[in-house]
């Protein structure tokens, strides 16, 4: 049987027939599934298989700038606490979750998500690095930990992106580094997708006044979608769509920095140039939209169309302002 090294057997005699008992006590709680693995990238490309439930945690590196590595099997590869970029070229998960804390985690070349394959991110970071998103992929990351991406370089024209646990992945937008670009299915499990944007620039979907490229972004129980901006079609399961008018997410789910409409000024909040769609949630929350206005279709020729599914509910927090 193969036990974790932080493991000792005690045993002692007891009884008259001085049988021996022993007991396995734990060092410490961490899992016997976690595992140290060295990856040898001397003879090129790399495929690491990590079967499901195991978290496999790279202890050494043997360099190869030319190789590739690639990541197959349900469990969980964790390449933390290191420097790699000048260890290997591109990085492919295609099955599980590859864990990293820094863009140093990846090699010199690019980053491909694919067949289900995710990056699991435990540590507030800014990813410049191009992410090409070839089939469904997940991102998870946990609490208190926010994830900013460059929309530019985040590809996933017609792929469905997951975000799991409850911190905050944020697009922010440049006027350098312009919207996503093509369709695709944003689900947001836990936590909050937050777009934020420089003064003057779009939306990091869309600008206010176009379509939305077939993007839809679906919010499940209890996640948040803060936004600026343009919000793409959108499908509410006991989620909430919010925007406070400024730009910051607050994550807590309230508005900040109220705004009035008044005279000439032109109230800010969220425009809905897709329709939303209220699906009953699984534990029968309701789903809300909150914010300070809230615009139908917003200089846009289109129409804004709310629709909710029988014994769905959704609450409404802001003023309702018809196209400007």
């Amino acid at each position: 049987m193969k036990f974790a090294k932080n493991l000792f057997v005690s045993c002692f005699a007891m009884g008259i027939a001085q049988t021996a008992l022993c007991i396995l006590f734990a060092a410490s709680a961490a899992s016997a599934a976690e595992s140290p693995v060295s990856l040898d990238l001397s003879s090129g490309d790399l495929t690491v298989t990590v079967p499901a439930g195991d978290v496999w945690v790279v202890s050494g590196l043997t360099a190869n700038i030319d190789a590739n590595l690639r990541k197959e099997g349900d469990g969980v590869l964790v390449m933390t606490n290191a420097t790699y970029s000048a260890s290997y070229s591109n990085l492919v998960v295609a099955a599980g979750l590859v864990e990293i804390d820094a863009e140093a985690s990846f090699g010199k070349g690019n980053v491909t998500l694919a067949s289900d394959g995710g990056l699991r991110i435990p540590k507030t970071i800014t990813l410049n690095k191009t992410i090409n998103i070839t089939d469904s992929c997940t991102l998870d990351i946990p609490a208190g930990v926010t994830v900013t991406i460059r929309p530019n370089n985040f590809k996933y024209s017609g792929k469905t992106m997951t975000k799991t646990g409850s911190g905050t992945l944020k697009a922010q937008n440049y006027s350098s580094n312009p919207n996503f670009s093509g369709s695709g299915h944003w689900i947001i499990e836990k936590g909050m997708l937050s777009t934020g944007r420089e003064s003057n620039t779009s939306s990091a979907f869309i600008w206010y006044e176009q379509d939305s490229s077939g993007v839809i972004v679906e919010v499940h129980e209890g996640a948040t979608f803060s936004l600026t901006g343009a919000a793409p079609p959108g499908v509410l399961r006991g989620g909430t769509l919010t925007s406070d008018g400024s730009g910051y997410a607050t994550g807590t789910g309230e508005v900040a920095n109220p705004q009035i409409f008044s005279g000439n000024n032109s109230p800010d909040g969220a425009y809905l140039n897709g329709g939303v769609t209220v699906l009953l949630s699984l534990d029968g929350r309701p789903s809300r939209i909150l914010g300070n206005f809230t615009h139908f279709s917003q200089q846009h020729a289109g129409e804004t169309i709310v629709s909710v599914q029988e014994g769905a509910a959704l609450d409404v927090y802001s003023t309702l302002s018809p196209r400007l």
